[in-house]
């Protein structure tokens, strides 16, 4: 509260909005200022209105339209060393160049700011509401998509909950490793050192798929050689 009531001014001028602390805190009405006219571009004024060596005609006059005239300059318009007969001591003429210019160049900012600080604030504003438009549409569907996560839950529930029983009943489905292995498989897998060996006796070394399609061939002729009592005996081994 002190610091506000330090903020305000007194300068008394009919169009001025009584305190330099009204938007100190808000980024939204700076935002203008931090995109267009940041510390670097501030210092580049700077330096250019002190390389110029005579005031601009737009730069006097813009002084003059916004009311920058010795007085808003202070002490500085003020030569002491200008006698009665030499001349007007308080005079703008007295201001140094590079400060005249750099005030202008910061006048001129000001302008642009005016035009280009309620369109960035409308498009805030709009941003905002499309923003909370949104929030509001996915809270509308968010309890639909709570129940369908819910119905999804109980479905997965139901599944885990059958699992149990099913497993509890017995003889309803083999256990991983009781089932018998078919026979022909079972001789095949006995076998199988002596039906590489065969193939590859012409020394050809077969790899891979080849070597497991040659295996097989030779196996299904010796497995058609047996006998209805060695294809039995095989079927007991593989039980």
């Amino acid at each position: 509260l002190n610091e506000y009531r330090f903020a305000v001014c007194l300068c008394g001028h009919q169009k001025c909005r009584g305190s330099f602390l009204h938007f100190a805190t808000a980024d939204c009405y700076q935002q203008v200022l931090s995109r267009n006219s940041p510390i670097a571009v501030r210092f580049a004024n700077l330096a250019r209105g002190c390389m110029k060596k005579v005031m601009s005609k737009e730069d006097s006059e813009l002084l003059l339209k916004h009311g920058f005239n010795t007085a808003a300059f202070g002490a500085v318009s003020f030569n002491h060393h200008i006698g009665p007969n030499g001349g007007t001591p308080d005079s703008i003429e007295n201001v140094p160049i590079w400060l005249r210019t750099y005030v202008a160049d910061t006048l001129r900012y000001i302008q642009y700011e005016r035009r280009a600080l309620p369109v960035a604030l409308l498009c805030n504003q709009i941003e905002k509401k499309e923003k909370e438009q949104e929030d509001t549409a996915a809270k509308k569907y968010e309890p639909e998509k709570k129940l369908k996560q819910q119905n999804k839950g109980s479905s997965n529930s139901k599944q885990d909950v059958g699992a149990p029983l099913s497993e509890s009943v017995p003889d309803s489905k083999p256990i991983a490793g009781s089932k018998p292995q078919p026979t022909y498989f079972f001789y095949v897998q006995n076998h199988r050192e002596h039906f590489a060996s065969t193939v590859n006796k012409d020394g050809t070394k077969l790899k891979g798929l080849e070597l497991s399609r040659a295996i097989n061939a030779v196996a299904s002729d010796a497995w058609s050689n047996l006998s209805d009592e060695e294809k039995q005996s095989w079927k007991q081994k593989a039980i």
